[in-house]
This record gives C-alpha cells, structure tokens and sequence, in this order.
C-alpha cells in the first residue's frame, strides 16, 4: 500500500461522508418549513449542526476508516 493510494482512498472516503451527510441535510432541510411546533423544528435544526460538523470532520473520519480498514484486512488475511 504506497501512501499516494492511501490519500486517494481517503479523499473518496471523506468526499463520499460528506455526500451523505449532505443528503441528509437536505432531507431535513425540506421537512423543516412543514414544522411548526417549536422544539422539534428546535431538534431538527440541532441535528442539522450535527451533520455539519460531521460533514466538516470527514476529512479526519477518513483517516482513520481507512486505517481501520487496512487493518483489519491485513488482520483477516
């Protein structure tokens, strides 16, 4: 494994956690005009910030999936 094919890796890896967390982002986005009880539009704009942070943390989630990833592979070989 050469550490240029790592980086690789994990680029695909954080742009495709963000891709999710983003899906999901709009998801809630779409439902939050429909809300009008104030502590569950409270709620999904919390779990907005989440995915937001999330999103902004995919770069160091990568990392470390695909480290785990090569581990347990070479483990299971």
């Amino acid at each position: 494994m050469n550490t240029e094919d790592l980086t690789e890796e994990e680029q695909r890896v954080a742009k495709r956690f963000r891709l999710i967390c983003n899906e999901q982002i709009e998801t809630l986005e779409d439902k939050l005009p429909a809300v009008t009880h104030p502590l569950e539009k409270d709620e999904i704009l919390k779990e907005i910030d989440a995915l937001l942070d999330l999103a902004d943390q995919a770069n160091e989630r990568a990392v470390e999936l695909v480290k785990t990833y090569y581990q347990e592979k070479q483990n299971g070989s």
